[in-house]
């Protein structure tokens, strides 16, 4: 059986990440390294294990390939199209949002419409030229990769953080309050707050970290 296995987080440079720099540099200790393994045992018991994560990134593998396969169809016929009438607008759609659960997961598939006939596989997302001449419905489409993208180059440790926000959304959900729609926080919401706790201690364990979360929210 593959296991999780957590190693004390060394900074990968002096980078500040948040204004006002962190709270704490203080290393683990030994009991640090004992609560985070026993979260790491809590967390495979309800199934957030190395075997779930390569499960949902062969999903998103499959849904990718998929993807690239209705694409070139797509693509054939907005050719064909094109080729009969230059000028093809549809000034009333919508952009569609589509939630469905494939091989057992939970996946929310977003539209945006691009102005642009080819858009190659390393284009840069991230970049606010990206988003010239789209409409605000299509730039939201995009915001939730690029947030998350962002999230990552903010925290000092990828891992950790990980590690942390799977503990964090397994308390949320199984207390109901992990929901854009119900008013509650989102994925995001939820992200961002653990991402802030990243950095104020950026050489902190994840039971740290998860125990700092509770503490600095319960004081906001």
């Amino acid at each position: 059986m593959q296991t999780f296995r957590f190693s004390p987080p060394v900074p990968d440079s002096p980078n500040r990440y948040r204004i006002t720099g962190p709270v704490s540099r203080d290393p683990p200790t030994e009991a640090d390294l004992i609560q985070s393994r026993k979260l790491i045992q809590s967390l495979r018991s309800h199934g957030e294990d190395d075997l779930e994560l390569r499960h949902r990134e062969t999903v998103m593998e499959r849904l990718d390939s998929l993807y690239h396969e209705w694409l070139r169809e797509t693509c054939e016929r907005m050719e064909a199209i094109r080729r009969q009438e230059e000028d093809v607008q549809v000034q009333e759609a919508l952009v569609p949002a589509i939630r469905l659960s494939f091989d057992g997961i939970e996946v929310d598939l977003l539209y945006a419409r691009v102005p642009r006939w080819n858009i190659h596989a390393n284009t840069d997302l991230l970049s606010d030229e990206f988003l010239e001449h789209l409409d605000e419905r299509c730039i939201s489409s995009l915001d939730g990769y690029r947030v998350t993208v962002e999230i990552l180059h903010l925290v000092p440790h990828i891992h950790t953080f990980r590690l942390t926000l799977r503990a964090i959304k397994l308390w949320a959900k199984r207390r109901g309050i992990y929901s854009n729609r119900m008013g509650f926080p989102g994925g995001v919401s939820w992200a961002i707050q653990v991402a802030r706790i990243c950095q104020a201690y950026p050489t902190a364990t994840p039971s740290t970290l998860v125990m700092k979360f509770f503490q600095t929210y319960y004081m906001w």
